[in-house]
């Protein structure tokens, strides 16, 4: 006989059962089927010594079919070199793996580099995840050691599968936050430097209330615009890009008291509010941290903040009281400066007039106050009201038996 055969498909897919036809001449009564690798099942109770084979092609890859066939009289075979072409279509699974590992608070990314016209993913081998055109899919809740895999449909119908991915997991990063002010009460306006201690970290997420502050590099946030009742955490990430949270800082901030303001008496200097503690100073340093009444030490700018409910005040406007020797052997004073609503012209000694005149004079040379005062030996001090004039720079003109006496 001549030997000769047919398949009934030269390109089959992995796992696919091809027809083997015998089609040889003469009648042959015996045949004998090798196949190249021999990666193959003979099926449906057919074997390589059947005349019409069913084929079973386990291995992707092209493979060499000879036929041996014979009858009584002679015998022949036919080759045919890769004649079999087993298709595999190829599967790259990709994922947001880092350094082979995943973060454990985050999902896991999944797609197929490759294009096709159906994906499906499974995880743990049995249980489907997502199977149509989508190339992608997020597993947004899973467990370490959880296995993961692609099969793909190409064109022809024949099916691939990647290799089994195994989801190990990064621990996420845990981080301390501590505060400046250690006991988190604090007072309204103070600077508060939050550090997150832990080593290792690659970047830093300051939140105030849910909203980001500061976000880099640097481990430390400072505010001093805080409110009482905020809450302030970091969004750490670490080194293979896995994020976590600190510790929140629940704060509480004490507002500050009032400011207080300088009281002239005379010889004194009093604070306007009652408070624990007071600290006064003079040309700022400091000279009384106790009392609400002082003595005024003399001449220059006094200014003053109180203690109370745990916080310090903000410092007065400075209280400046001015000395003026020299005028014709006359000692005076004049305070504050600025003024808001009355200004104090202290006779330290005088000489004798039976009266004297105090003028305020504007930038402009216009008299805005005129007002009368007895002999300045008997009277002492001066007070002159200020409350109606507009804020701006002023003179004040002091005329004493016939004099004038001009004070900036």
């Amino acid at each position: 006989p001549e030997a000769d055969f047919i398949a009934s498909d030269t390109l089959p897919c992995l796992g696919e059962t091809i027809i083997f036809t015998d089609s040889s001449s003469q009648n042959p009564t015996n045949w004998a089927w090798t196949i190249t690798p021999n990666t193959v099942t003979f099926m449906g109770g057919t074997n390589a010594n059947s005349q019409h084979p069913l084929i079973r092609f386990d291995a992707a890859g092209s493979y060499q079919i000879v036929l041996s066939a014979s009858n009584q009289y002679d015998s022949d075979f036919a080759v045919k070199s890769n004649y079999i072409n087993v298709i595999v279509p190829p599967v790259t699974l990709i994922s947001n793996a880092s350094n082979g590992k995943f973060c454990q608070e985050n999902p896991i990314q999944l797609s197929v580099a490759e294009s096709y016209p159906n994906y499906a993913f499974y995880e743990n081998t049995s249980t489907l995840l997502q199977s149509g055109t989508s190339s992608s899919y997020s597993v947004s809740s899973w467990a370490a050691n959880n296995q993961y895999q692609a099969i793909v449909t190409d064109s022809a119908g024949c099916k691939g599968s990647s290799s089994v991915l195994l989801a190990l997991a990064h621990p996420s990063p845990v981080a301390n936050l501590s505060a400046s002010d250690v006991d988190l009460s604090s007072c309204e306006g103070d600077t508060i430097t939050f550090t997150s201690t832990t080593s290792g970290l690659s970047s830093y997420d300051f939140q105030l209330n849910g909203t980001s502050q500061q976000a880099g590099a640097s481990n430390e946030w400072i505010s001093s615009t805080l409110s009482s009742g905020d809450e302030v955490w970091a969004i750490v990430t670490d080194t293979n890009g896995c994020e976590g949270n600190t510790d929140t800082l629940l704060l509480v901030v004490n507002p500050l008291p009032f400011t207080p303001n300088i009281i002239a008496l005379l010889d004194s200097l009093e604070c306007s509010l009652i408070a624990n503690q007071y600290n006064w100073t003079l040309d700022d340093s400091l000279f009384n941290a106790t009392d609400q009444r002082v003595e005024k030490l003399g001449d220059g700018a006094y200014r003053l903040r109180i203690y109370e409910g745990g916080c310090w005040s903000l410092w007065s406007d400075p209280f400046i009281i001015t000395g003026i020797e020299g005028l014709n052997g006359m000692s005076l004073k004049l305070y504050p400066s600025p003024a808001t609503d009355v200004i104090y012209l202290e006779f330290l000694n005088g000489v004798a007039s039976n009266e004297a005149n105090v003028r305020i004079i504007d930038m402009g040379g216009r008299t805005i106050v005129n007002q009368m005062v007895g002999n300045p030996l008997r009277v002492g001090r001066v007070e002159i009201p200020t409350h109606n004039l507009a804020a701006g720079v002023y003179s004040i003109v002091l005329n004493m038996n016939g004099e004038n006496y001009a004070m900036p």
